[in-house]
């Protein structure tokens, strides 16, 4: 078994750039960092999708290792939701997803957290289930075609 690293999430210090984040995490002696891409978290990485390379260098700036990105698809966790019953945004978040993977790819980061999505309105949470499992599966394809 390889040496457990703890980290330090980047947004846990509330008004700070992604370098004062590490910097804080630094001086704390982890070495480690988690990164959210959402826009209520103005960490600078807002552009995965757009511009995945370039925010990959952005993020490698402050120069400590990256354990994973937790990466929200939409303005907040009903929109854009992985498990929505909605063919074109399902095809616009495996679209996505693809940048992600470049990105994540580019950073060094090994690991992404999808969240699976919330109960839909006018289907049984059973559903919303199956949509969920349907869903993550569409997307861990795109990452394992990555490796």
């Amino acid at each position: 078994m390889s040496k457990m690293k703890l980290s330090g999430c980047a947004w846990s210090w509330v008004g700070t750039t992604l370098h004062e984040s590490a910097q804080i995490w630094a001086a704390l002696g982890i070495h480690v960092m988690d990164l959210i891409s959402a826009p209520a978290f103005g960490l600078g990485i807002e552009n995965v999708d757009s511009d995945p390379t370039g925010t990959a260098k952005t993020v490698k700036e402050p120069g400590v290792e990256l354990a994973n990105l937790l990466y929200i698809f939409g303005a907040d966790f009903q929109d854009r939701a992985v498990n929505t019953p909605d063919s074109d945004v399902r095809a616009k978040n495996r679209e996505t997803m693809k940048q992600v993977v470049e990105f994540c790819s580019a950073a060094g980061i090994p690991s992404v957290i999808i969240l699976p999505g919330v109960n839909q309105d006018g289907i049984t949470p059973e559903d919303s289930q199956k949509l969920a499992a349907e869903g993550m599966l569409e997307l861990t394809a795109i990452g394992k075609d990555s490796e």
